[in-house]
């Protein structure tokens, strides 16, 4: 038998039904003219029988699988193979690549988009024929055709892990938390409490998803407890409850010029976490970086009383889990636990075989459903995807973030919503996003360039920024221009274009800019109308800081309380009570 080269007669896709059909024409190995139907000797056969894909999350991208058919047997006339798919579970289906020295021919299944289904567990047919000079199978089918693939398909929760979020806030003022866990709607929960206290009002969104009101509470820890007509359930969350702390305004000098590419405020132990970069700007991988460091600068009844660090050779970022027991960071390549009071090291993964050996990891951020959300960048310009990284699992997944373009990322304080911007490309890219409640990607409606932060520009990005929900969204394009959106992505307004840095207070009422000019903090009223050049109006003239945090991007942190702001610049802290 001879097999020539795989010409497709007819590809077609179709939301429920999927079909592949090829020719190839044949010729007796025995000679002779004329066509035959085949014989009792002629057999089809298939590599497997069944297909089993999995998805990590909604937000992942699941890899296509293969199978493969034989033709044994001498034949002559026109073999017709078809494909023909149902089912959620197959998105499409690959042309035939034929070999034809096995005489076999290969077909690559696609899944679903896993983002499209969401959780759950779905299942698709595969029919496969082989047909003798006809595409309808009349005039002959081989023995053991058809064939049948059965193909099964497991997207997982999002949700890893039970989390309260945020985890902490302030005393005595009444306010909302997420909680995010398992089989909420199964096991009928109908009562939420923080110790003994009840919410004052929730709604169960799905299984993994409560929203909880609590009345105004005293400072302290209070377990979450979610219980149904038997009682309550087990559930580990709880709820830090901190009171508010009158600051000193004061200038923190660093040893030495840095780049700050996070900082993070530590309510429950009144810390404040940076992490630092000491980047020559000459070369990706320079051995300038390998002093990067985490300062953890440990404050006392609101005065600065002290100064830890842990060198962390190639650090990137990093962030607090949900619960604020454990501090994430990134290198290159790595996946970093620490201690966040002792900066002591607790777990590390190495990724350098999962990922290129000229990307690196960028930026990471944490979702209420328990995972963390790496992006990358790499040394040159190329597409850089972004991973989900399960924080009780030392894995990552790549997923399917449209934005992939050296994406830098913002998330919400409740870890609801996280906003990735990327660039620079033209035409102007997308903004994307990622919803923790359903647990995938999308691209939104706004289009623009962020500011250059790769190769020479590393460390260089400043992050979207949101207010406790995600219903306000600053955003930093390329010309350093502020805008400020609702969760629709309504333009609301914007700020000067002296504006270096923001932070939103968590009652939507302020946004906080420092401008550099003249070293100033200025407060802007988010309830009151924009001017005539769409810019919030301010109130008053703006607050002389007790020195200037140095040049380049810095990163500014609001306290839970809304009473504090840190500003970590290239030369030095800065801790300003707010106006």
């Amino acid at each position: 038998m001879k097999l020539s080269k795989l010409n497709p007669l007819f590809f077609a896709m179709f939301k429920w039904l999927l079909a592949v059909i090829v020719f190839v024409p044949l010729v007796s190995c025995g000679g002779g003219g004329g066509t035959t139907t085949g014989s009792s000797s002629d057999a089809f056969t298939l590599s497997t029988t069944t297909l089993n894909f999995a998805a990590e999350t909604p937000a992942v991208v699941t890899d296509s699988q293969t199978i493969t058919g034989t033709v044994n047997g001498n034949l002559s006339g026109v073999l017709y193979i078809t494909i023909v798919a149902s089912g959620d579970a197959v998105r499409s289906i690959s042309n035939v690549d034929i070999n034809p020295a096995t005489q076999s021919g290969t077909a690559a299944i696609y899944p679903a988009y896993a983002s499209s289904l969401g959780h759950g567990t779905y299942t698709s047919k595969l029919t496969i024929r082989a047909c003798l000079n006809d595409v309808t199978c009349s005039t002959g089918e081989l023995s053991g055709s058809p064939q049948i693939v059965n193909v099964n398909y497991e997207v997982k929760s999002s949700v890893k892990s039970e989390s309260v979020m945020p985890q902490t806030v302030k005393a005595n003022v009444s306010d909302s938390v997420v909680i995010r866990g398992f089989n909420f709607l199964t096991d009928g929960i109908n009562k939420v409490t923080f110790n003994s206290t009840d919410a004052s009002s929730f709604t169960v969104f799905s299984e993994t998803e409560i929203h909880a009101s609590y009345p105004p509470l005293t400072a302290g820890i209070y377990s979450v407890g979610l219980s149904n007509n038997a009682g309550p359930t087990t559930f580990s969350g709880s709820l830090m409850v901190v009171d508010t702390v009158a600051f000193t305004a004061a200038a923190v000098p660093y040893s030495s010029t840095q780049q700050t590419l996070t900082a993070i405020y530590d309510e429950e132990r009144e810390a404040l976490l940076v992490a630092a970069s000491y980047f020559d700007g000459f070369n990706f991988n320079t051995a300038s970086r390998l002093g990067n460091k985490i300062f953890r600068y440990q404050f006392s009844n609101g005065s600065y009383a002290s100064v830890d660090s842990a060198t962390v050779p190639l650090l990137q970022g990093m962030a607090l889990s949900p619960d604020r027991s454990e501090l994430i960071a990134i290198t290159d390549k790595e996946v970093i636990h620490f201690d966040p009071v002792t900066l002591n090291e607790t777990n590390s993964t190495t990724f350098s075989s999962t990922i290129s050996s000229n990307y690196y990891f960028k930026d990471i951020v944490i979702a209420n459903d328990g995972n963390a959300l790496l992006t990358t960048g790499m040394s040159g310009s190329g597409s850089t995807p972004t991973y989900i990284y399960p924080i009780a699992d030392p894995e990552i997944y790549r997923t399917n973030n449209p934005c992939t373009y050296y994406g830098t990322s913002g998330f919400s304080s409740d870890g609801s919503m996280g906003i990735f911007i990327q660039g620079g490309l033209s035409p102007e890219p997308p903004i994307c996003s990622y919803e923790s409640s359903v647990g995938y990607f999308a691209e939104t409606l706004v289009h623009f360039n962020q500011v250059q932060c790769m190769n020479s520009s590393m460390g260089q990005c400043i992050h979207p920024v949101l207010d406790r929900t995600g219903s306000l969204i600053a955003v930093t394009d390329k010309l350093k221009s502020v805008y400020i959106y609702d969760s629709s992505y309504s333009l609301l307004g914007k700020l000067p274009i002296t504006t270096e840095a923001v932070v939103l207070n968590d009652d939507e009422t302020r946004l906080y800019a420092y401008d550099p000019s003249g070293s100033l903090l200025r407060v802007f009223d988010m309830t009151a109308p924009t001017d005539i050049n769409y810019e919030f109006q301010e109130i008053g003239s703006g607050t002389s800081l007790s020195g200037s945090p140095g040049l380049g991007v810095l990163k500014m942190v609001l306290s839970a309380d809304g009473g504090t702001l840190f500003i970590a610049g290239s030369d030095q802290l800065i801790i300003q009570p707010v106006p």
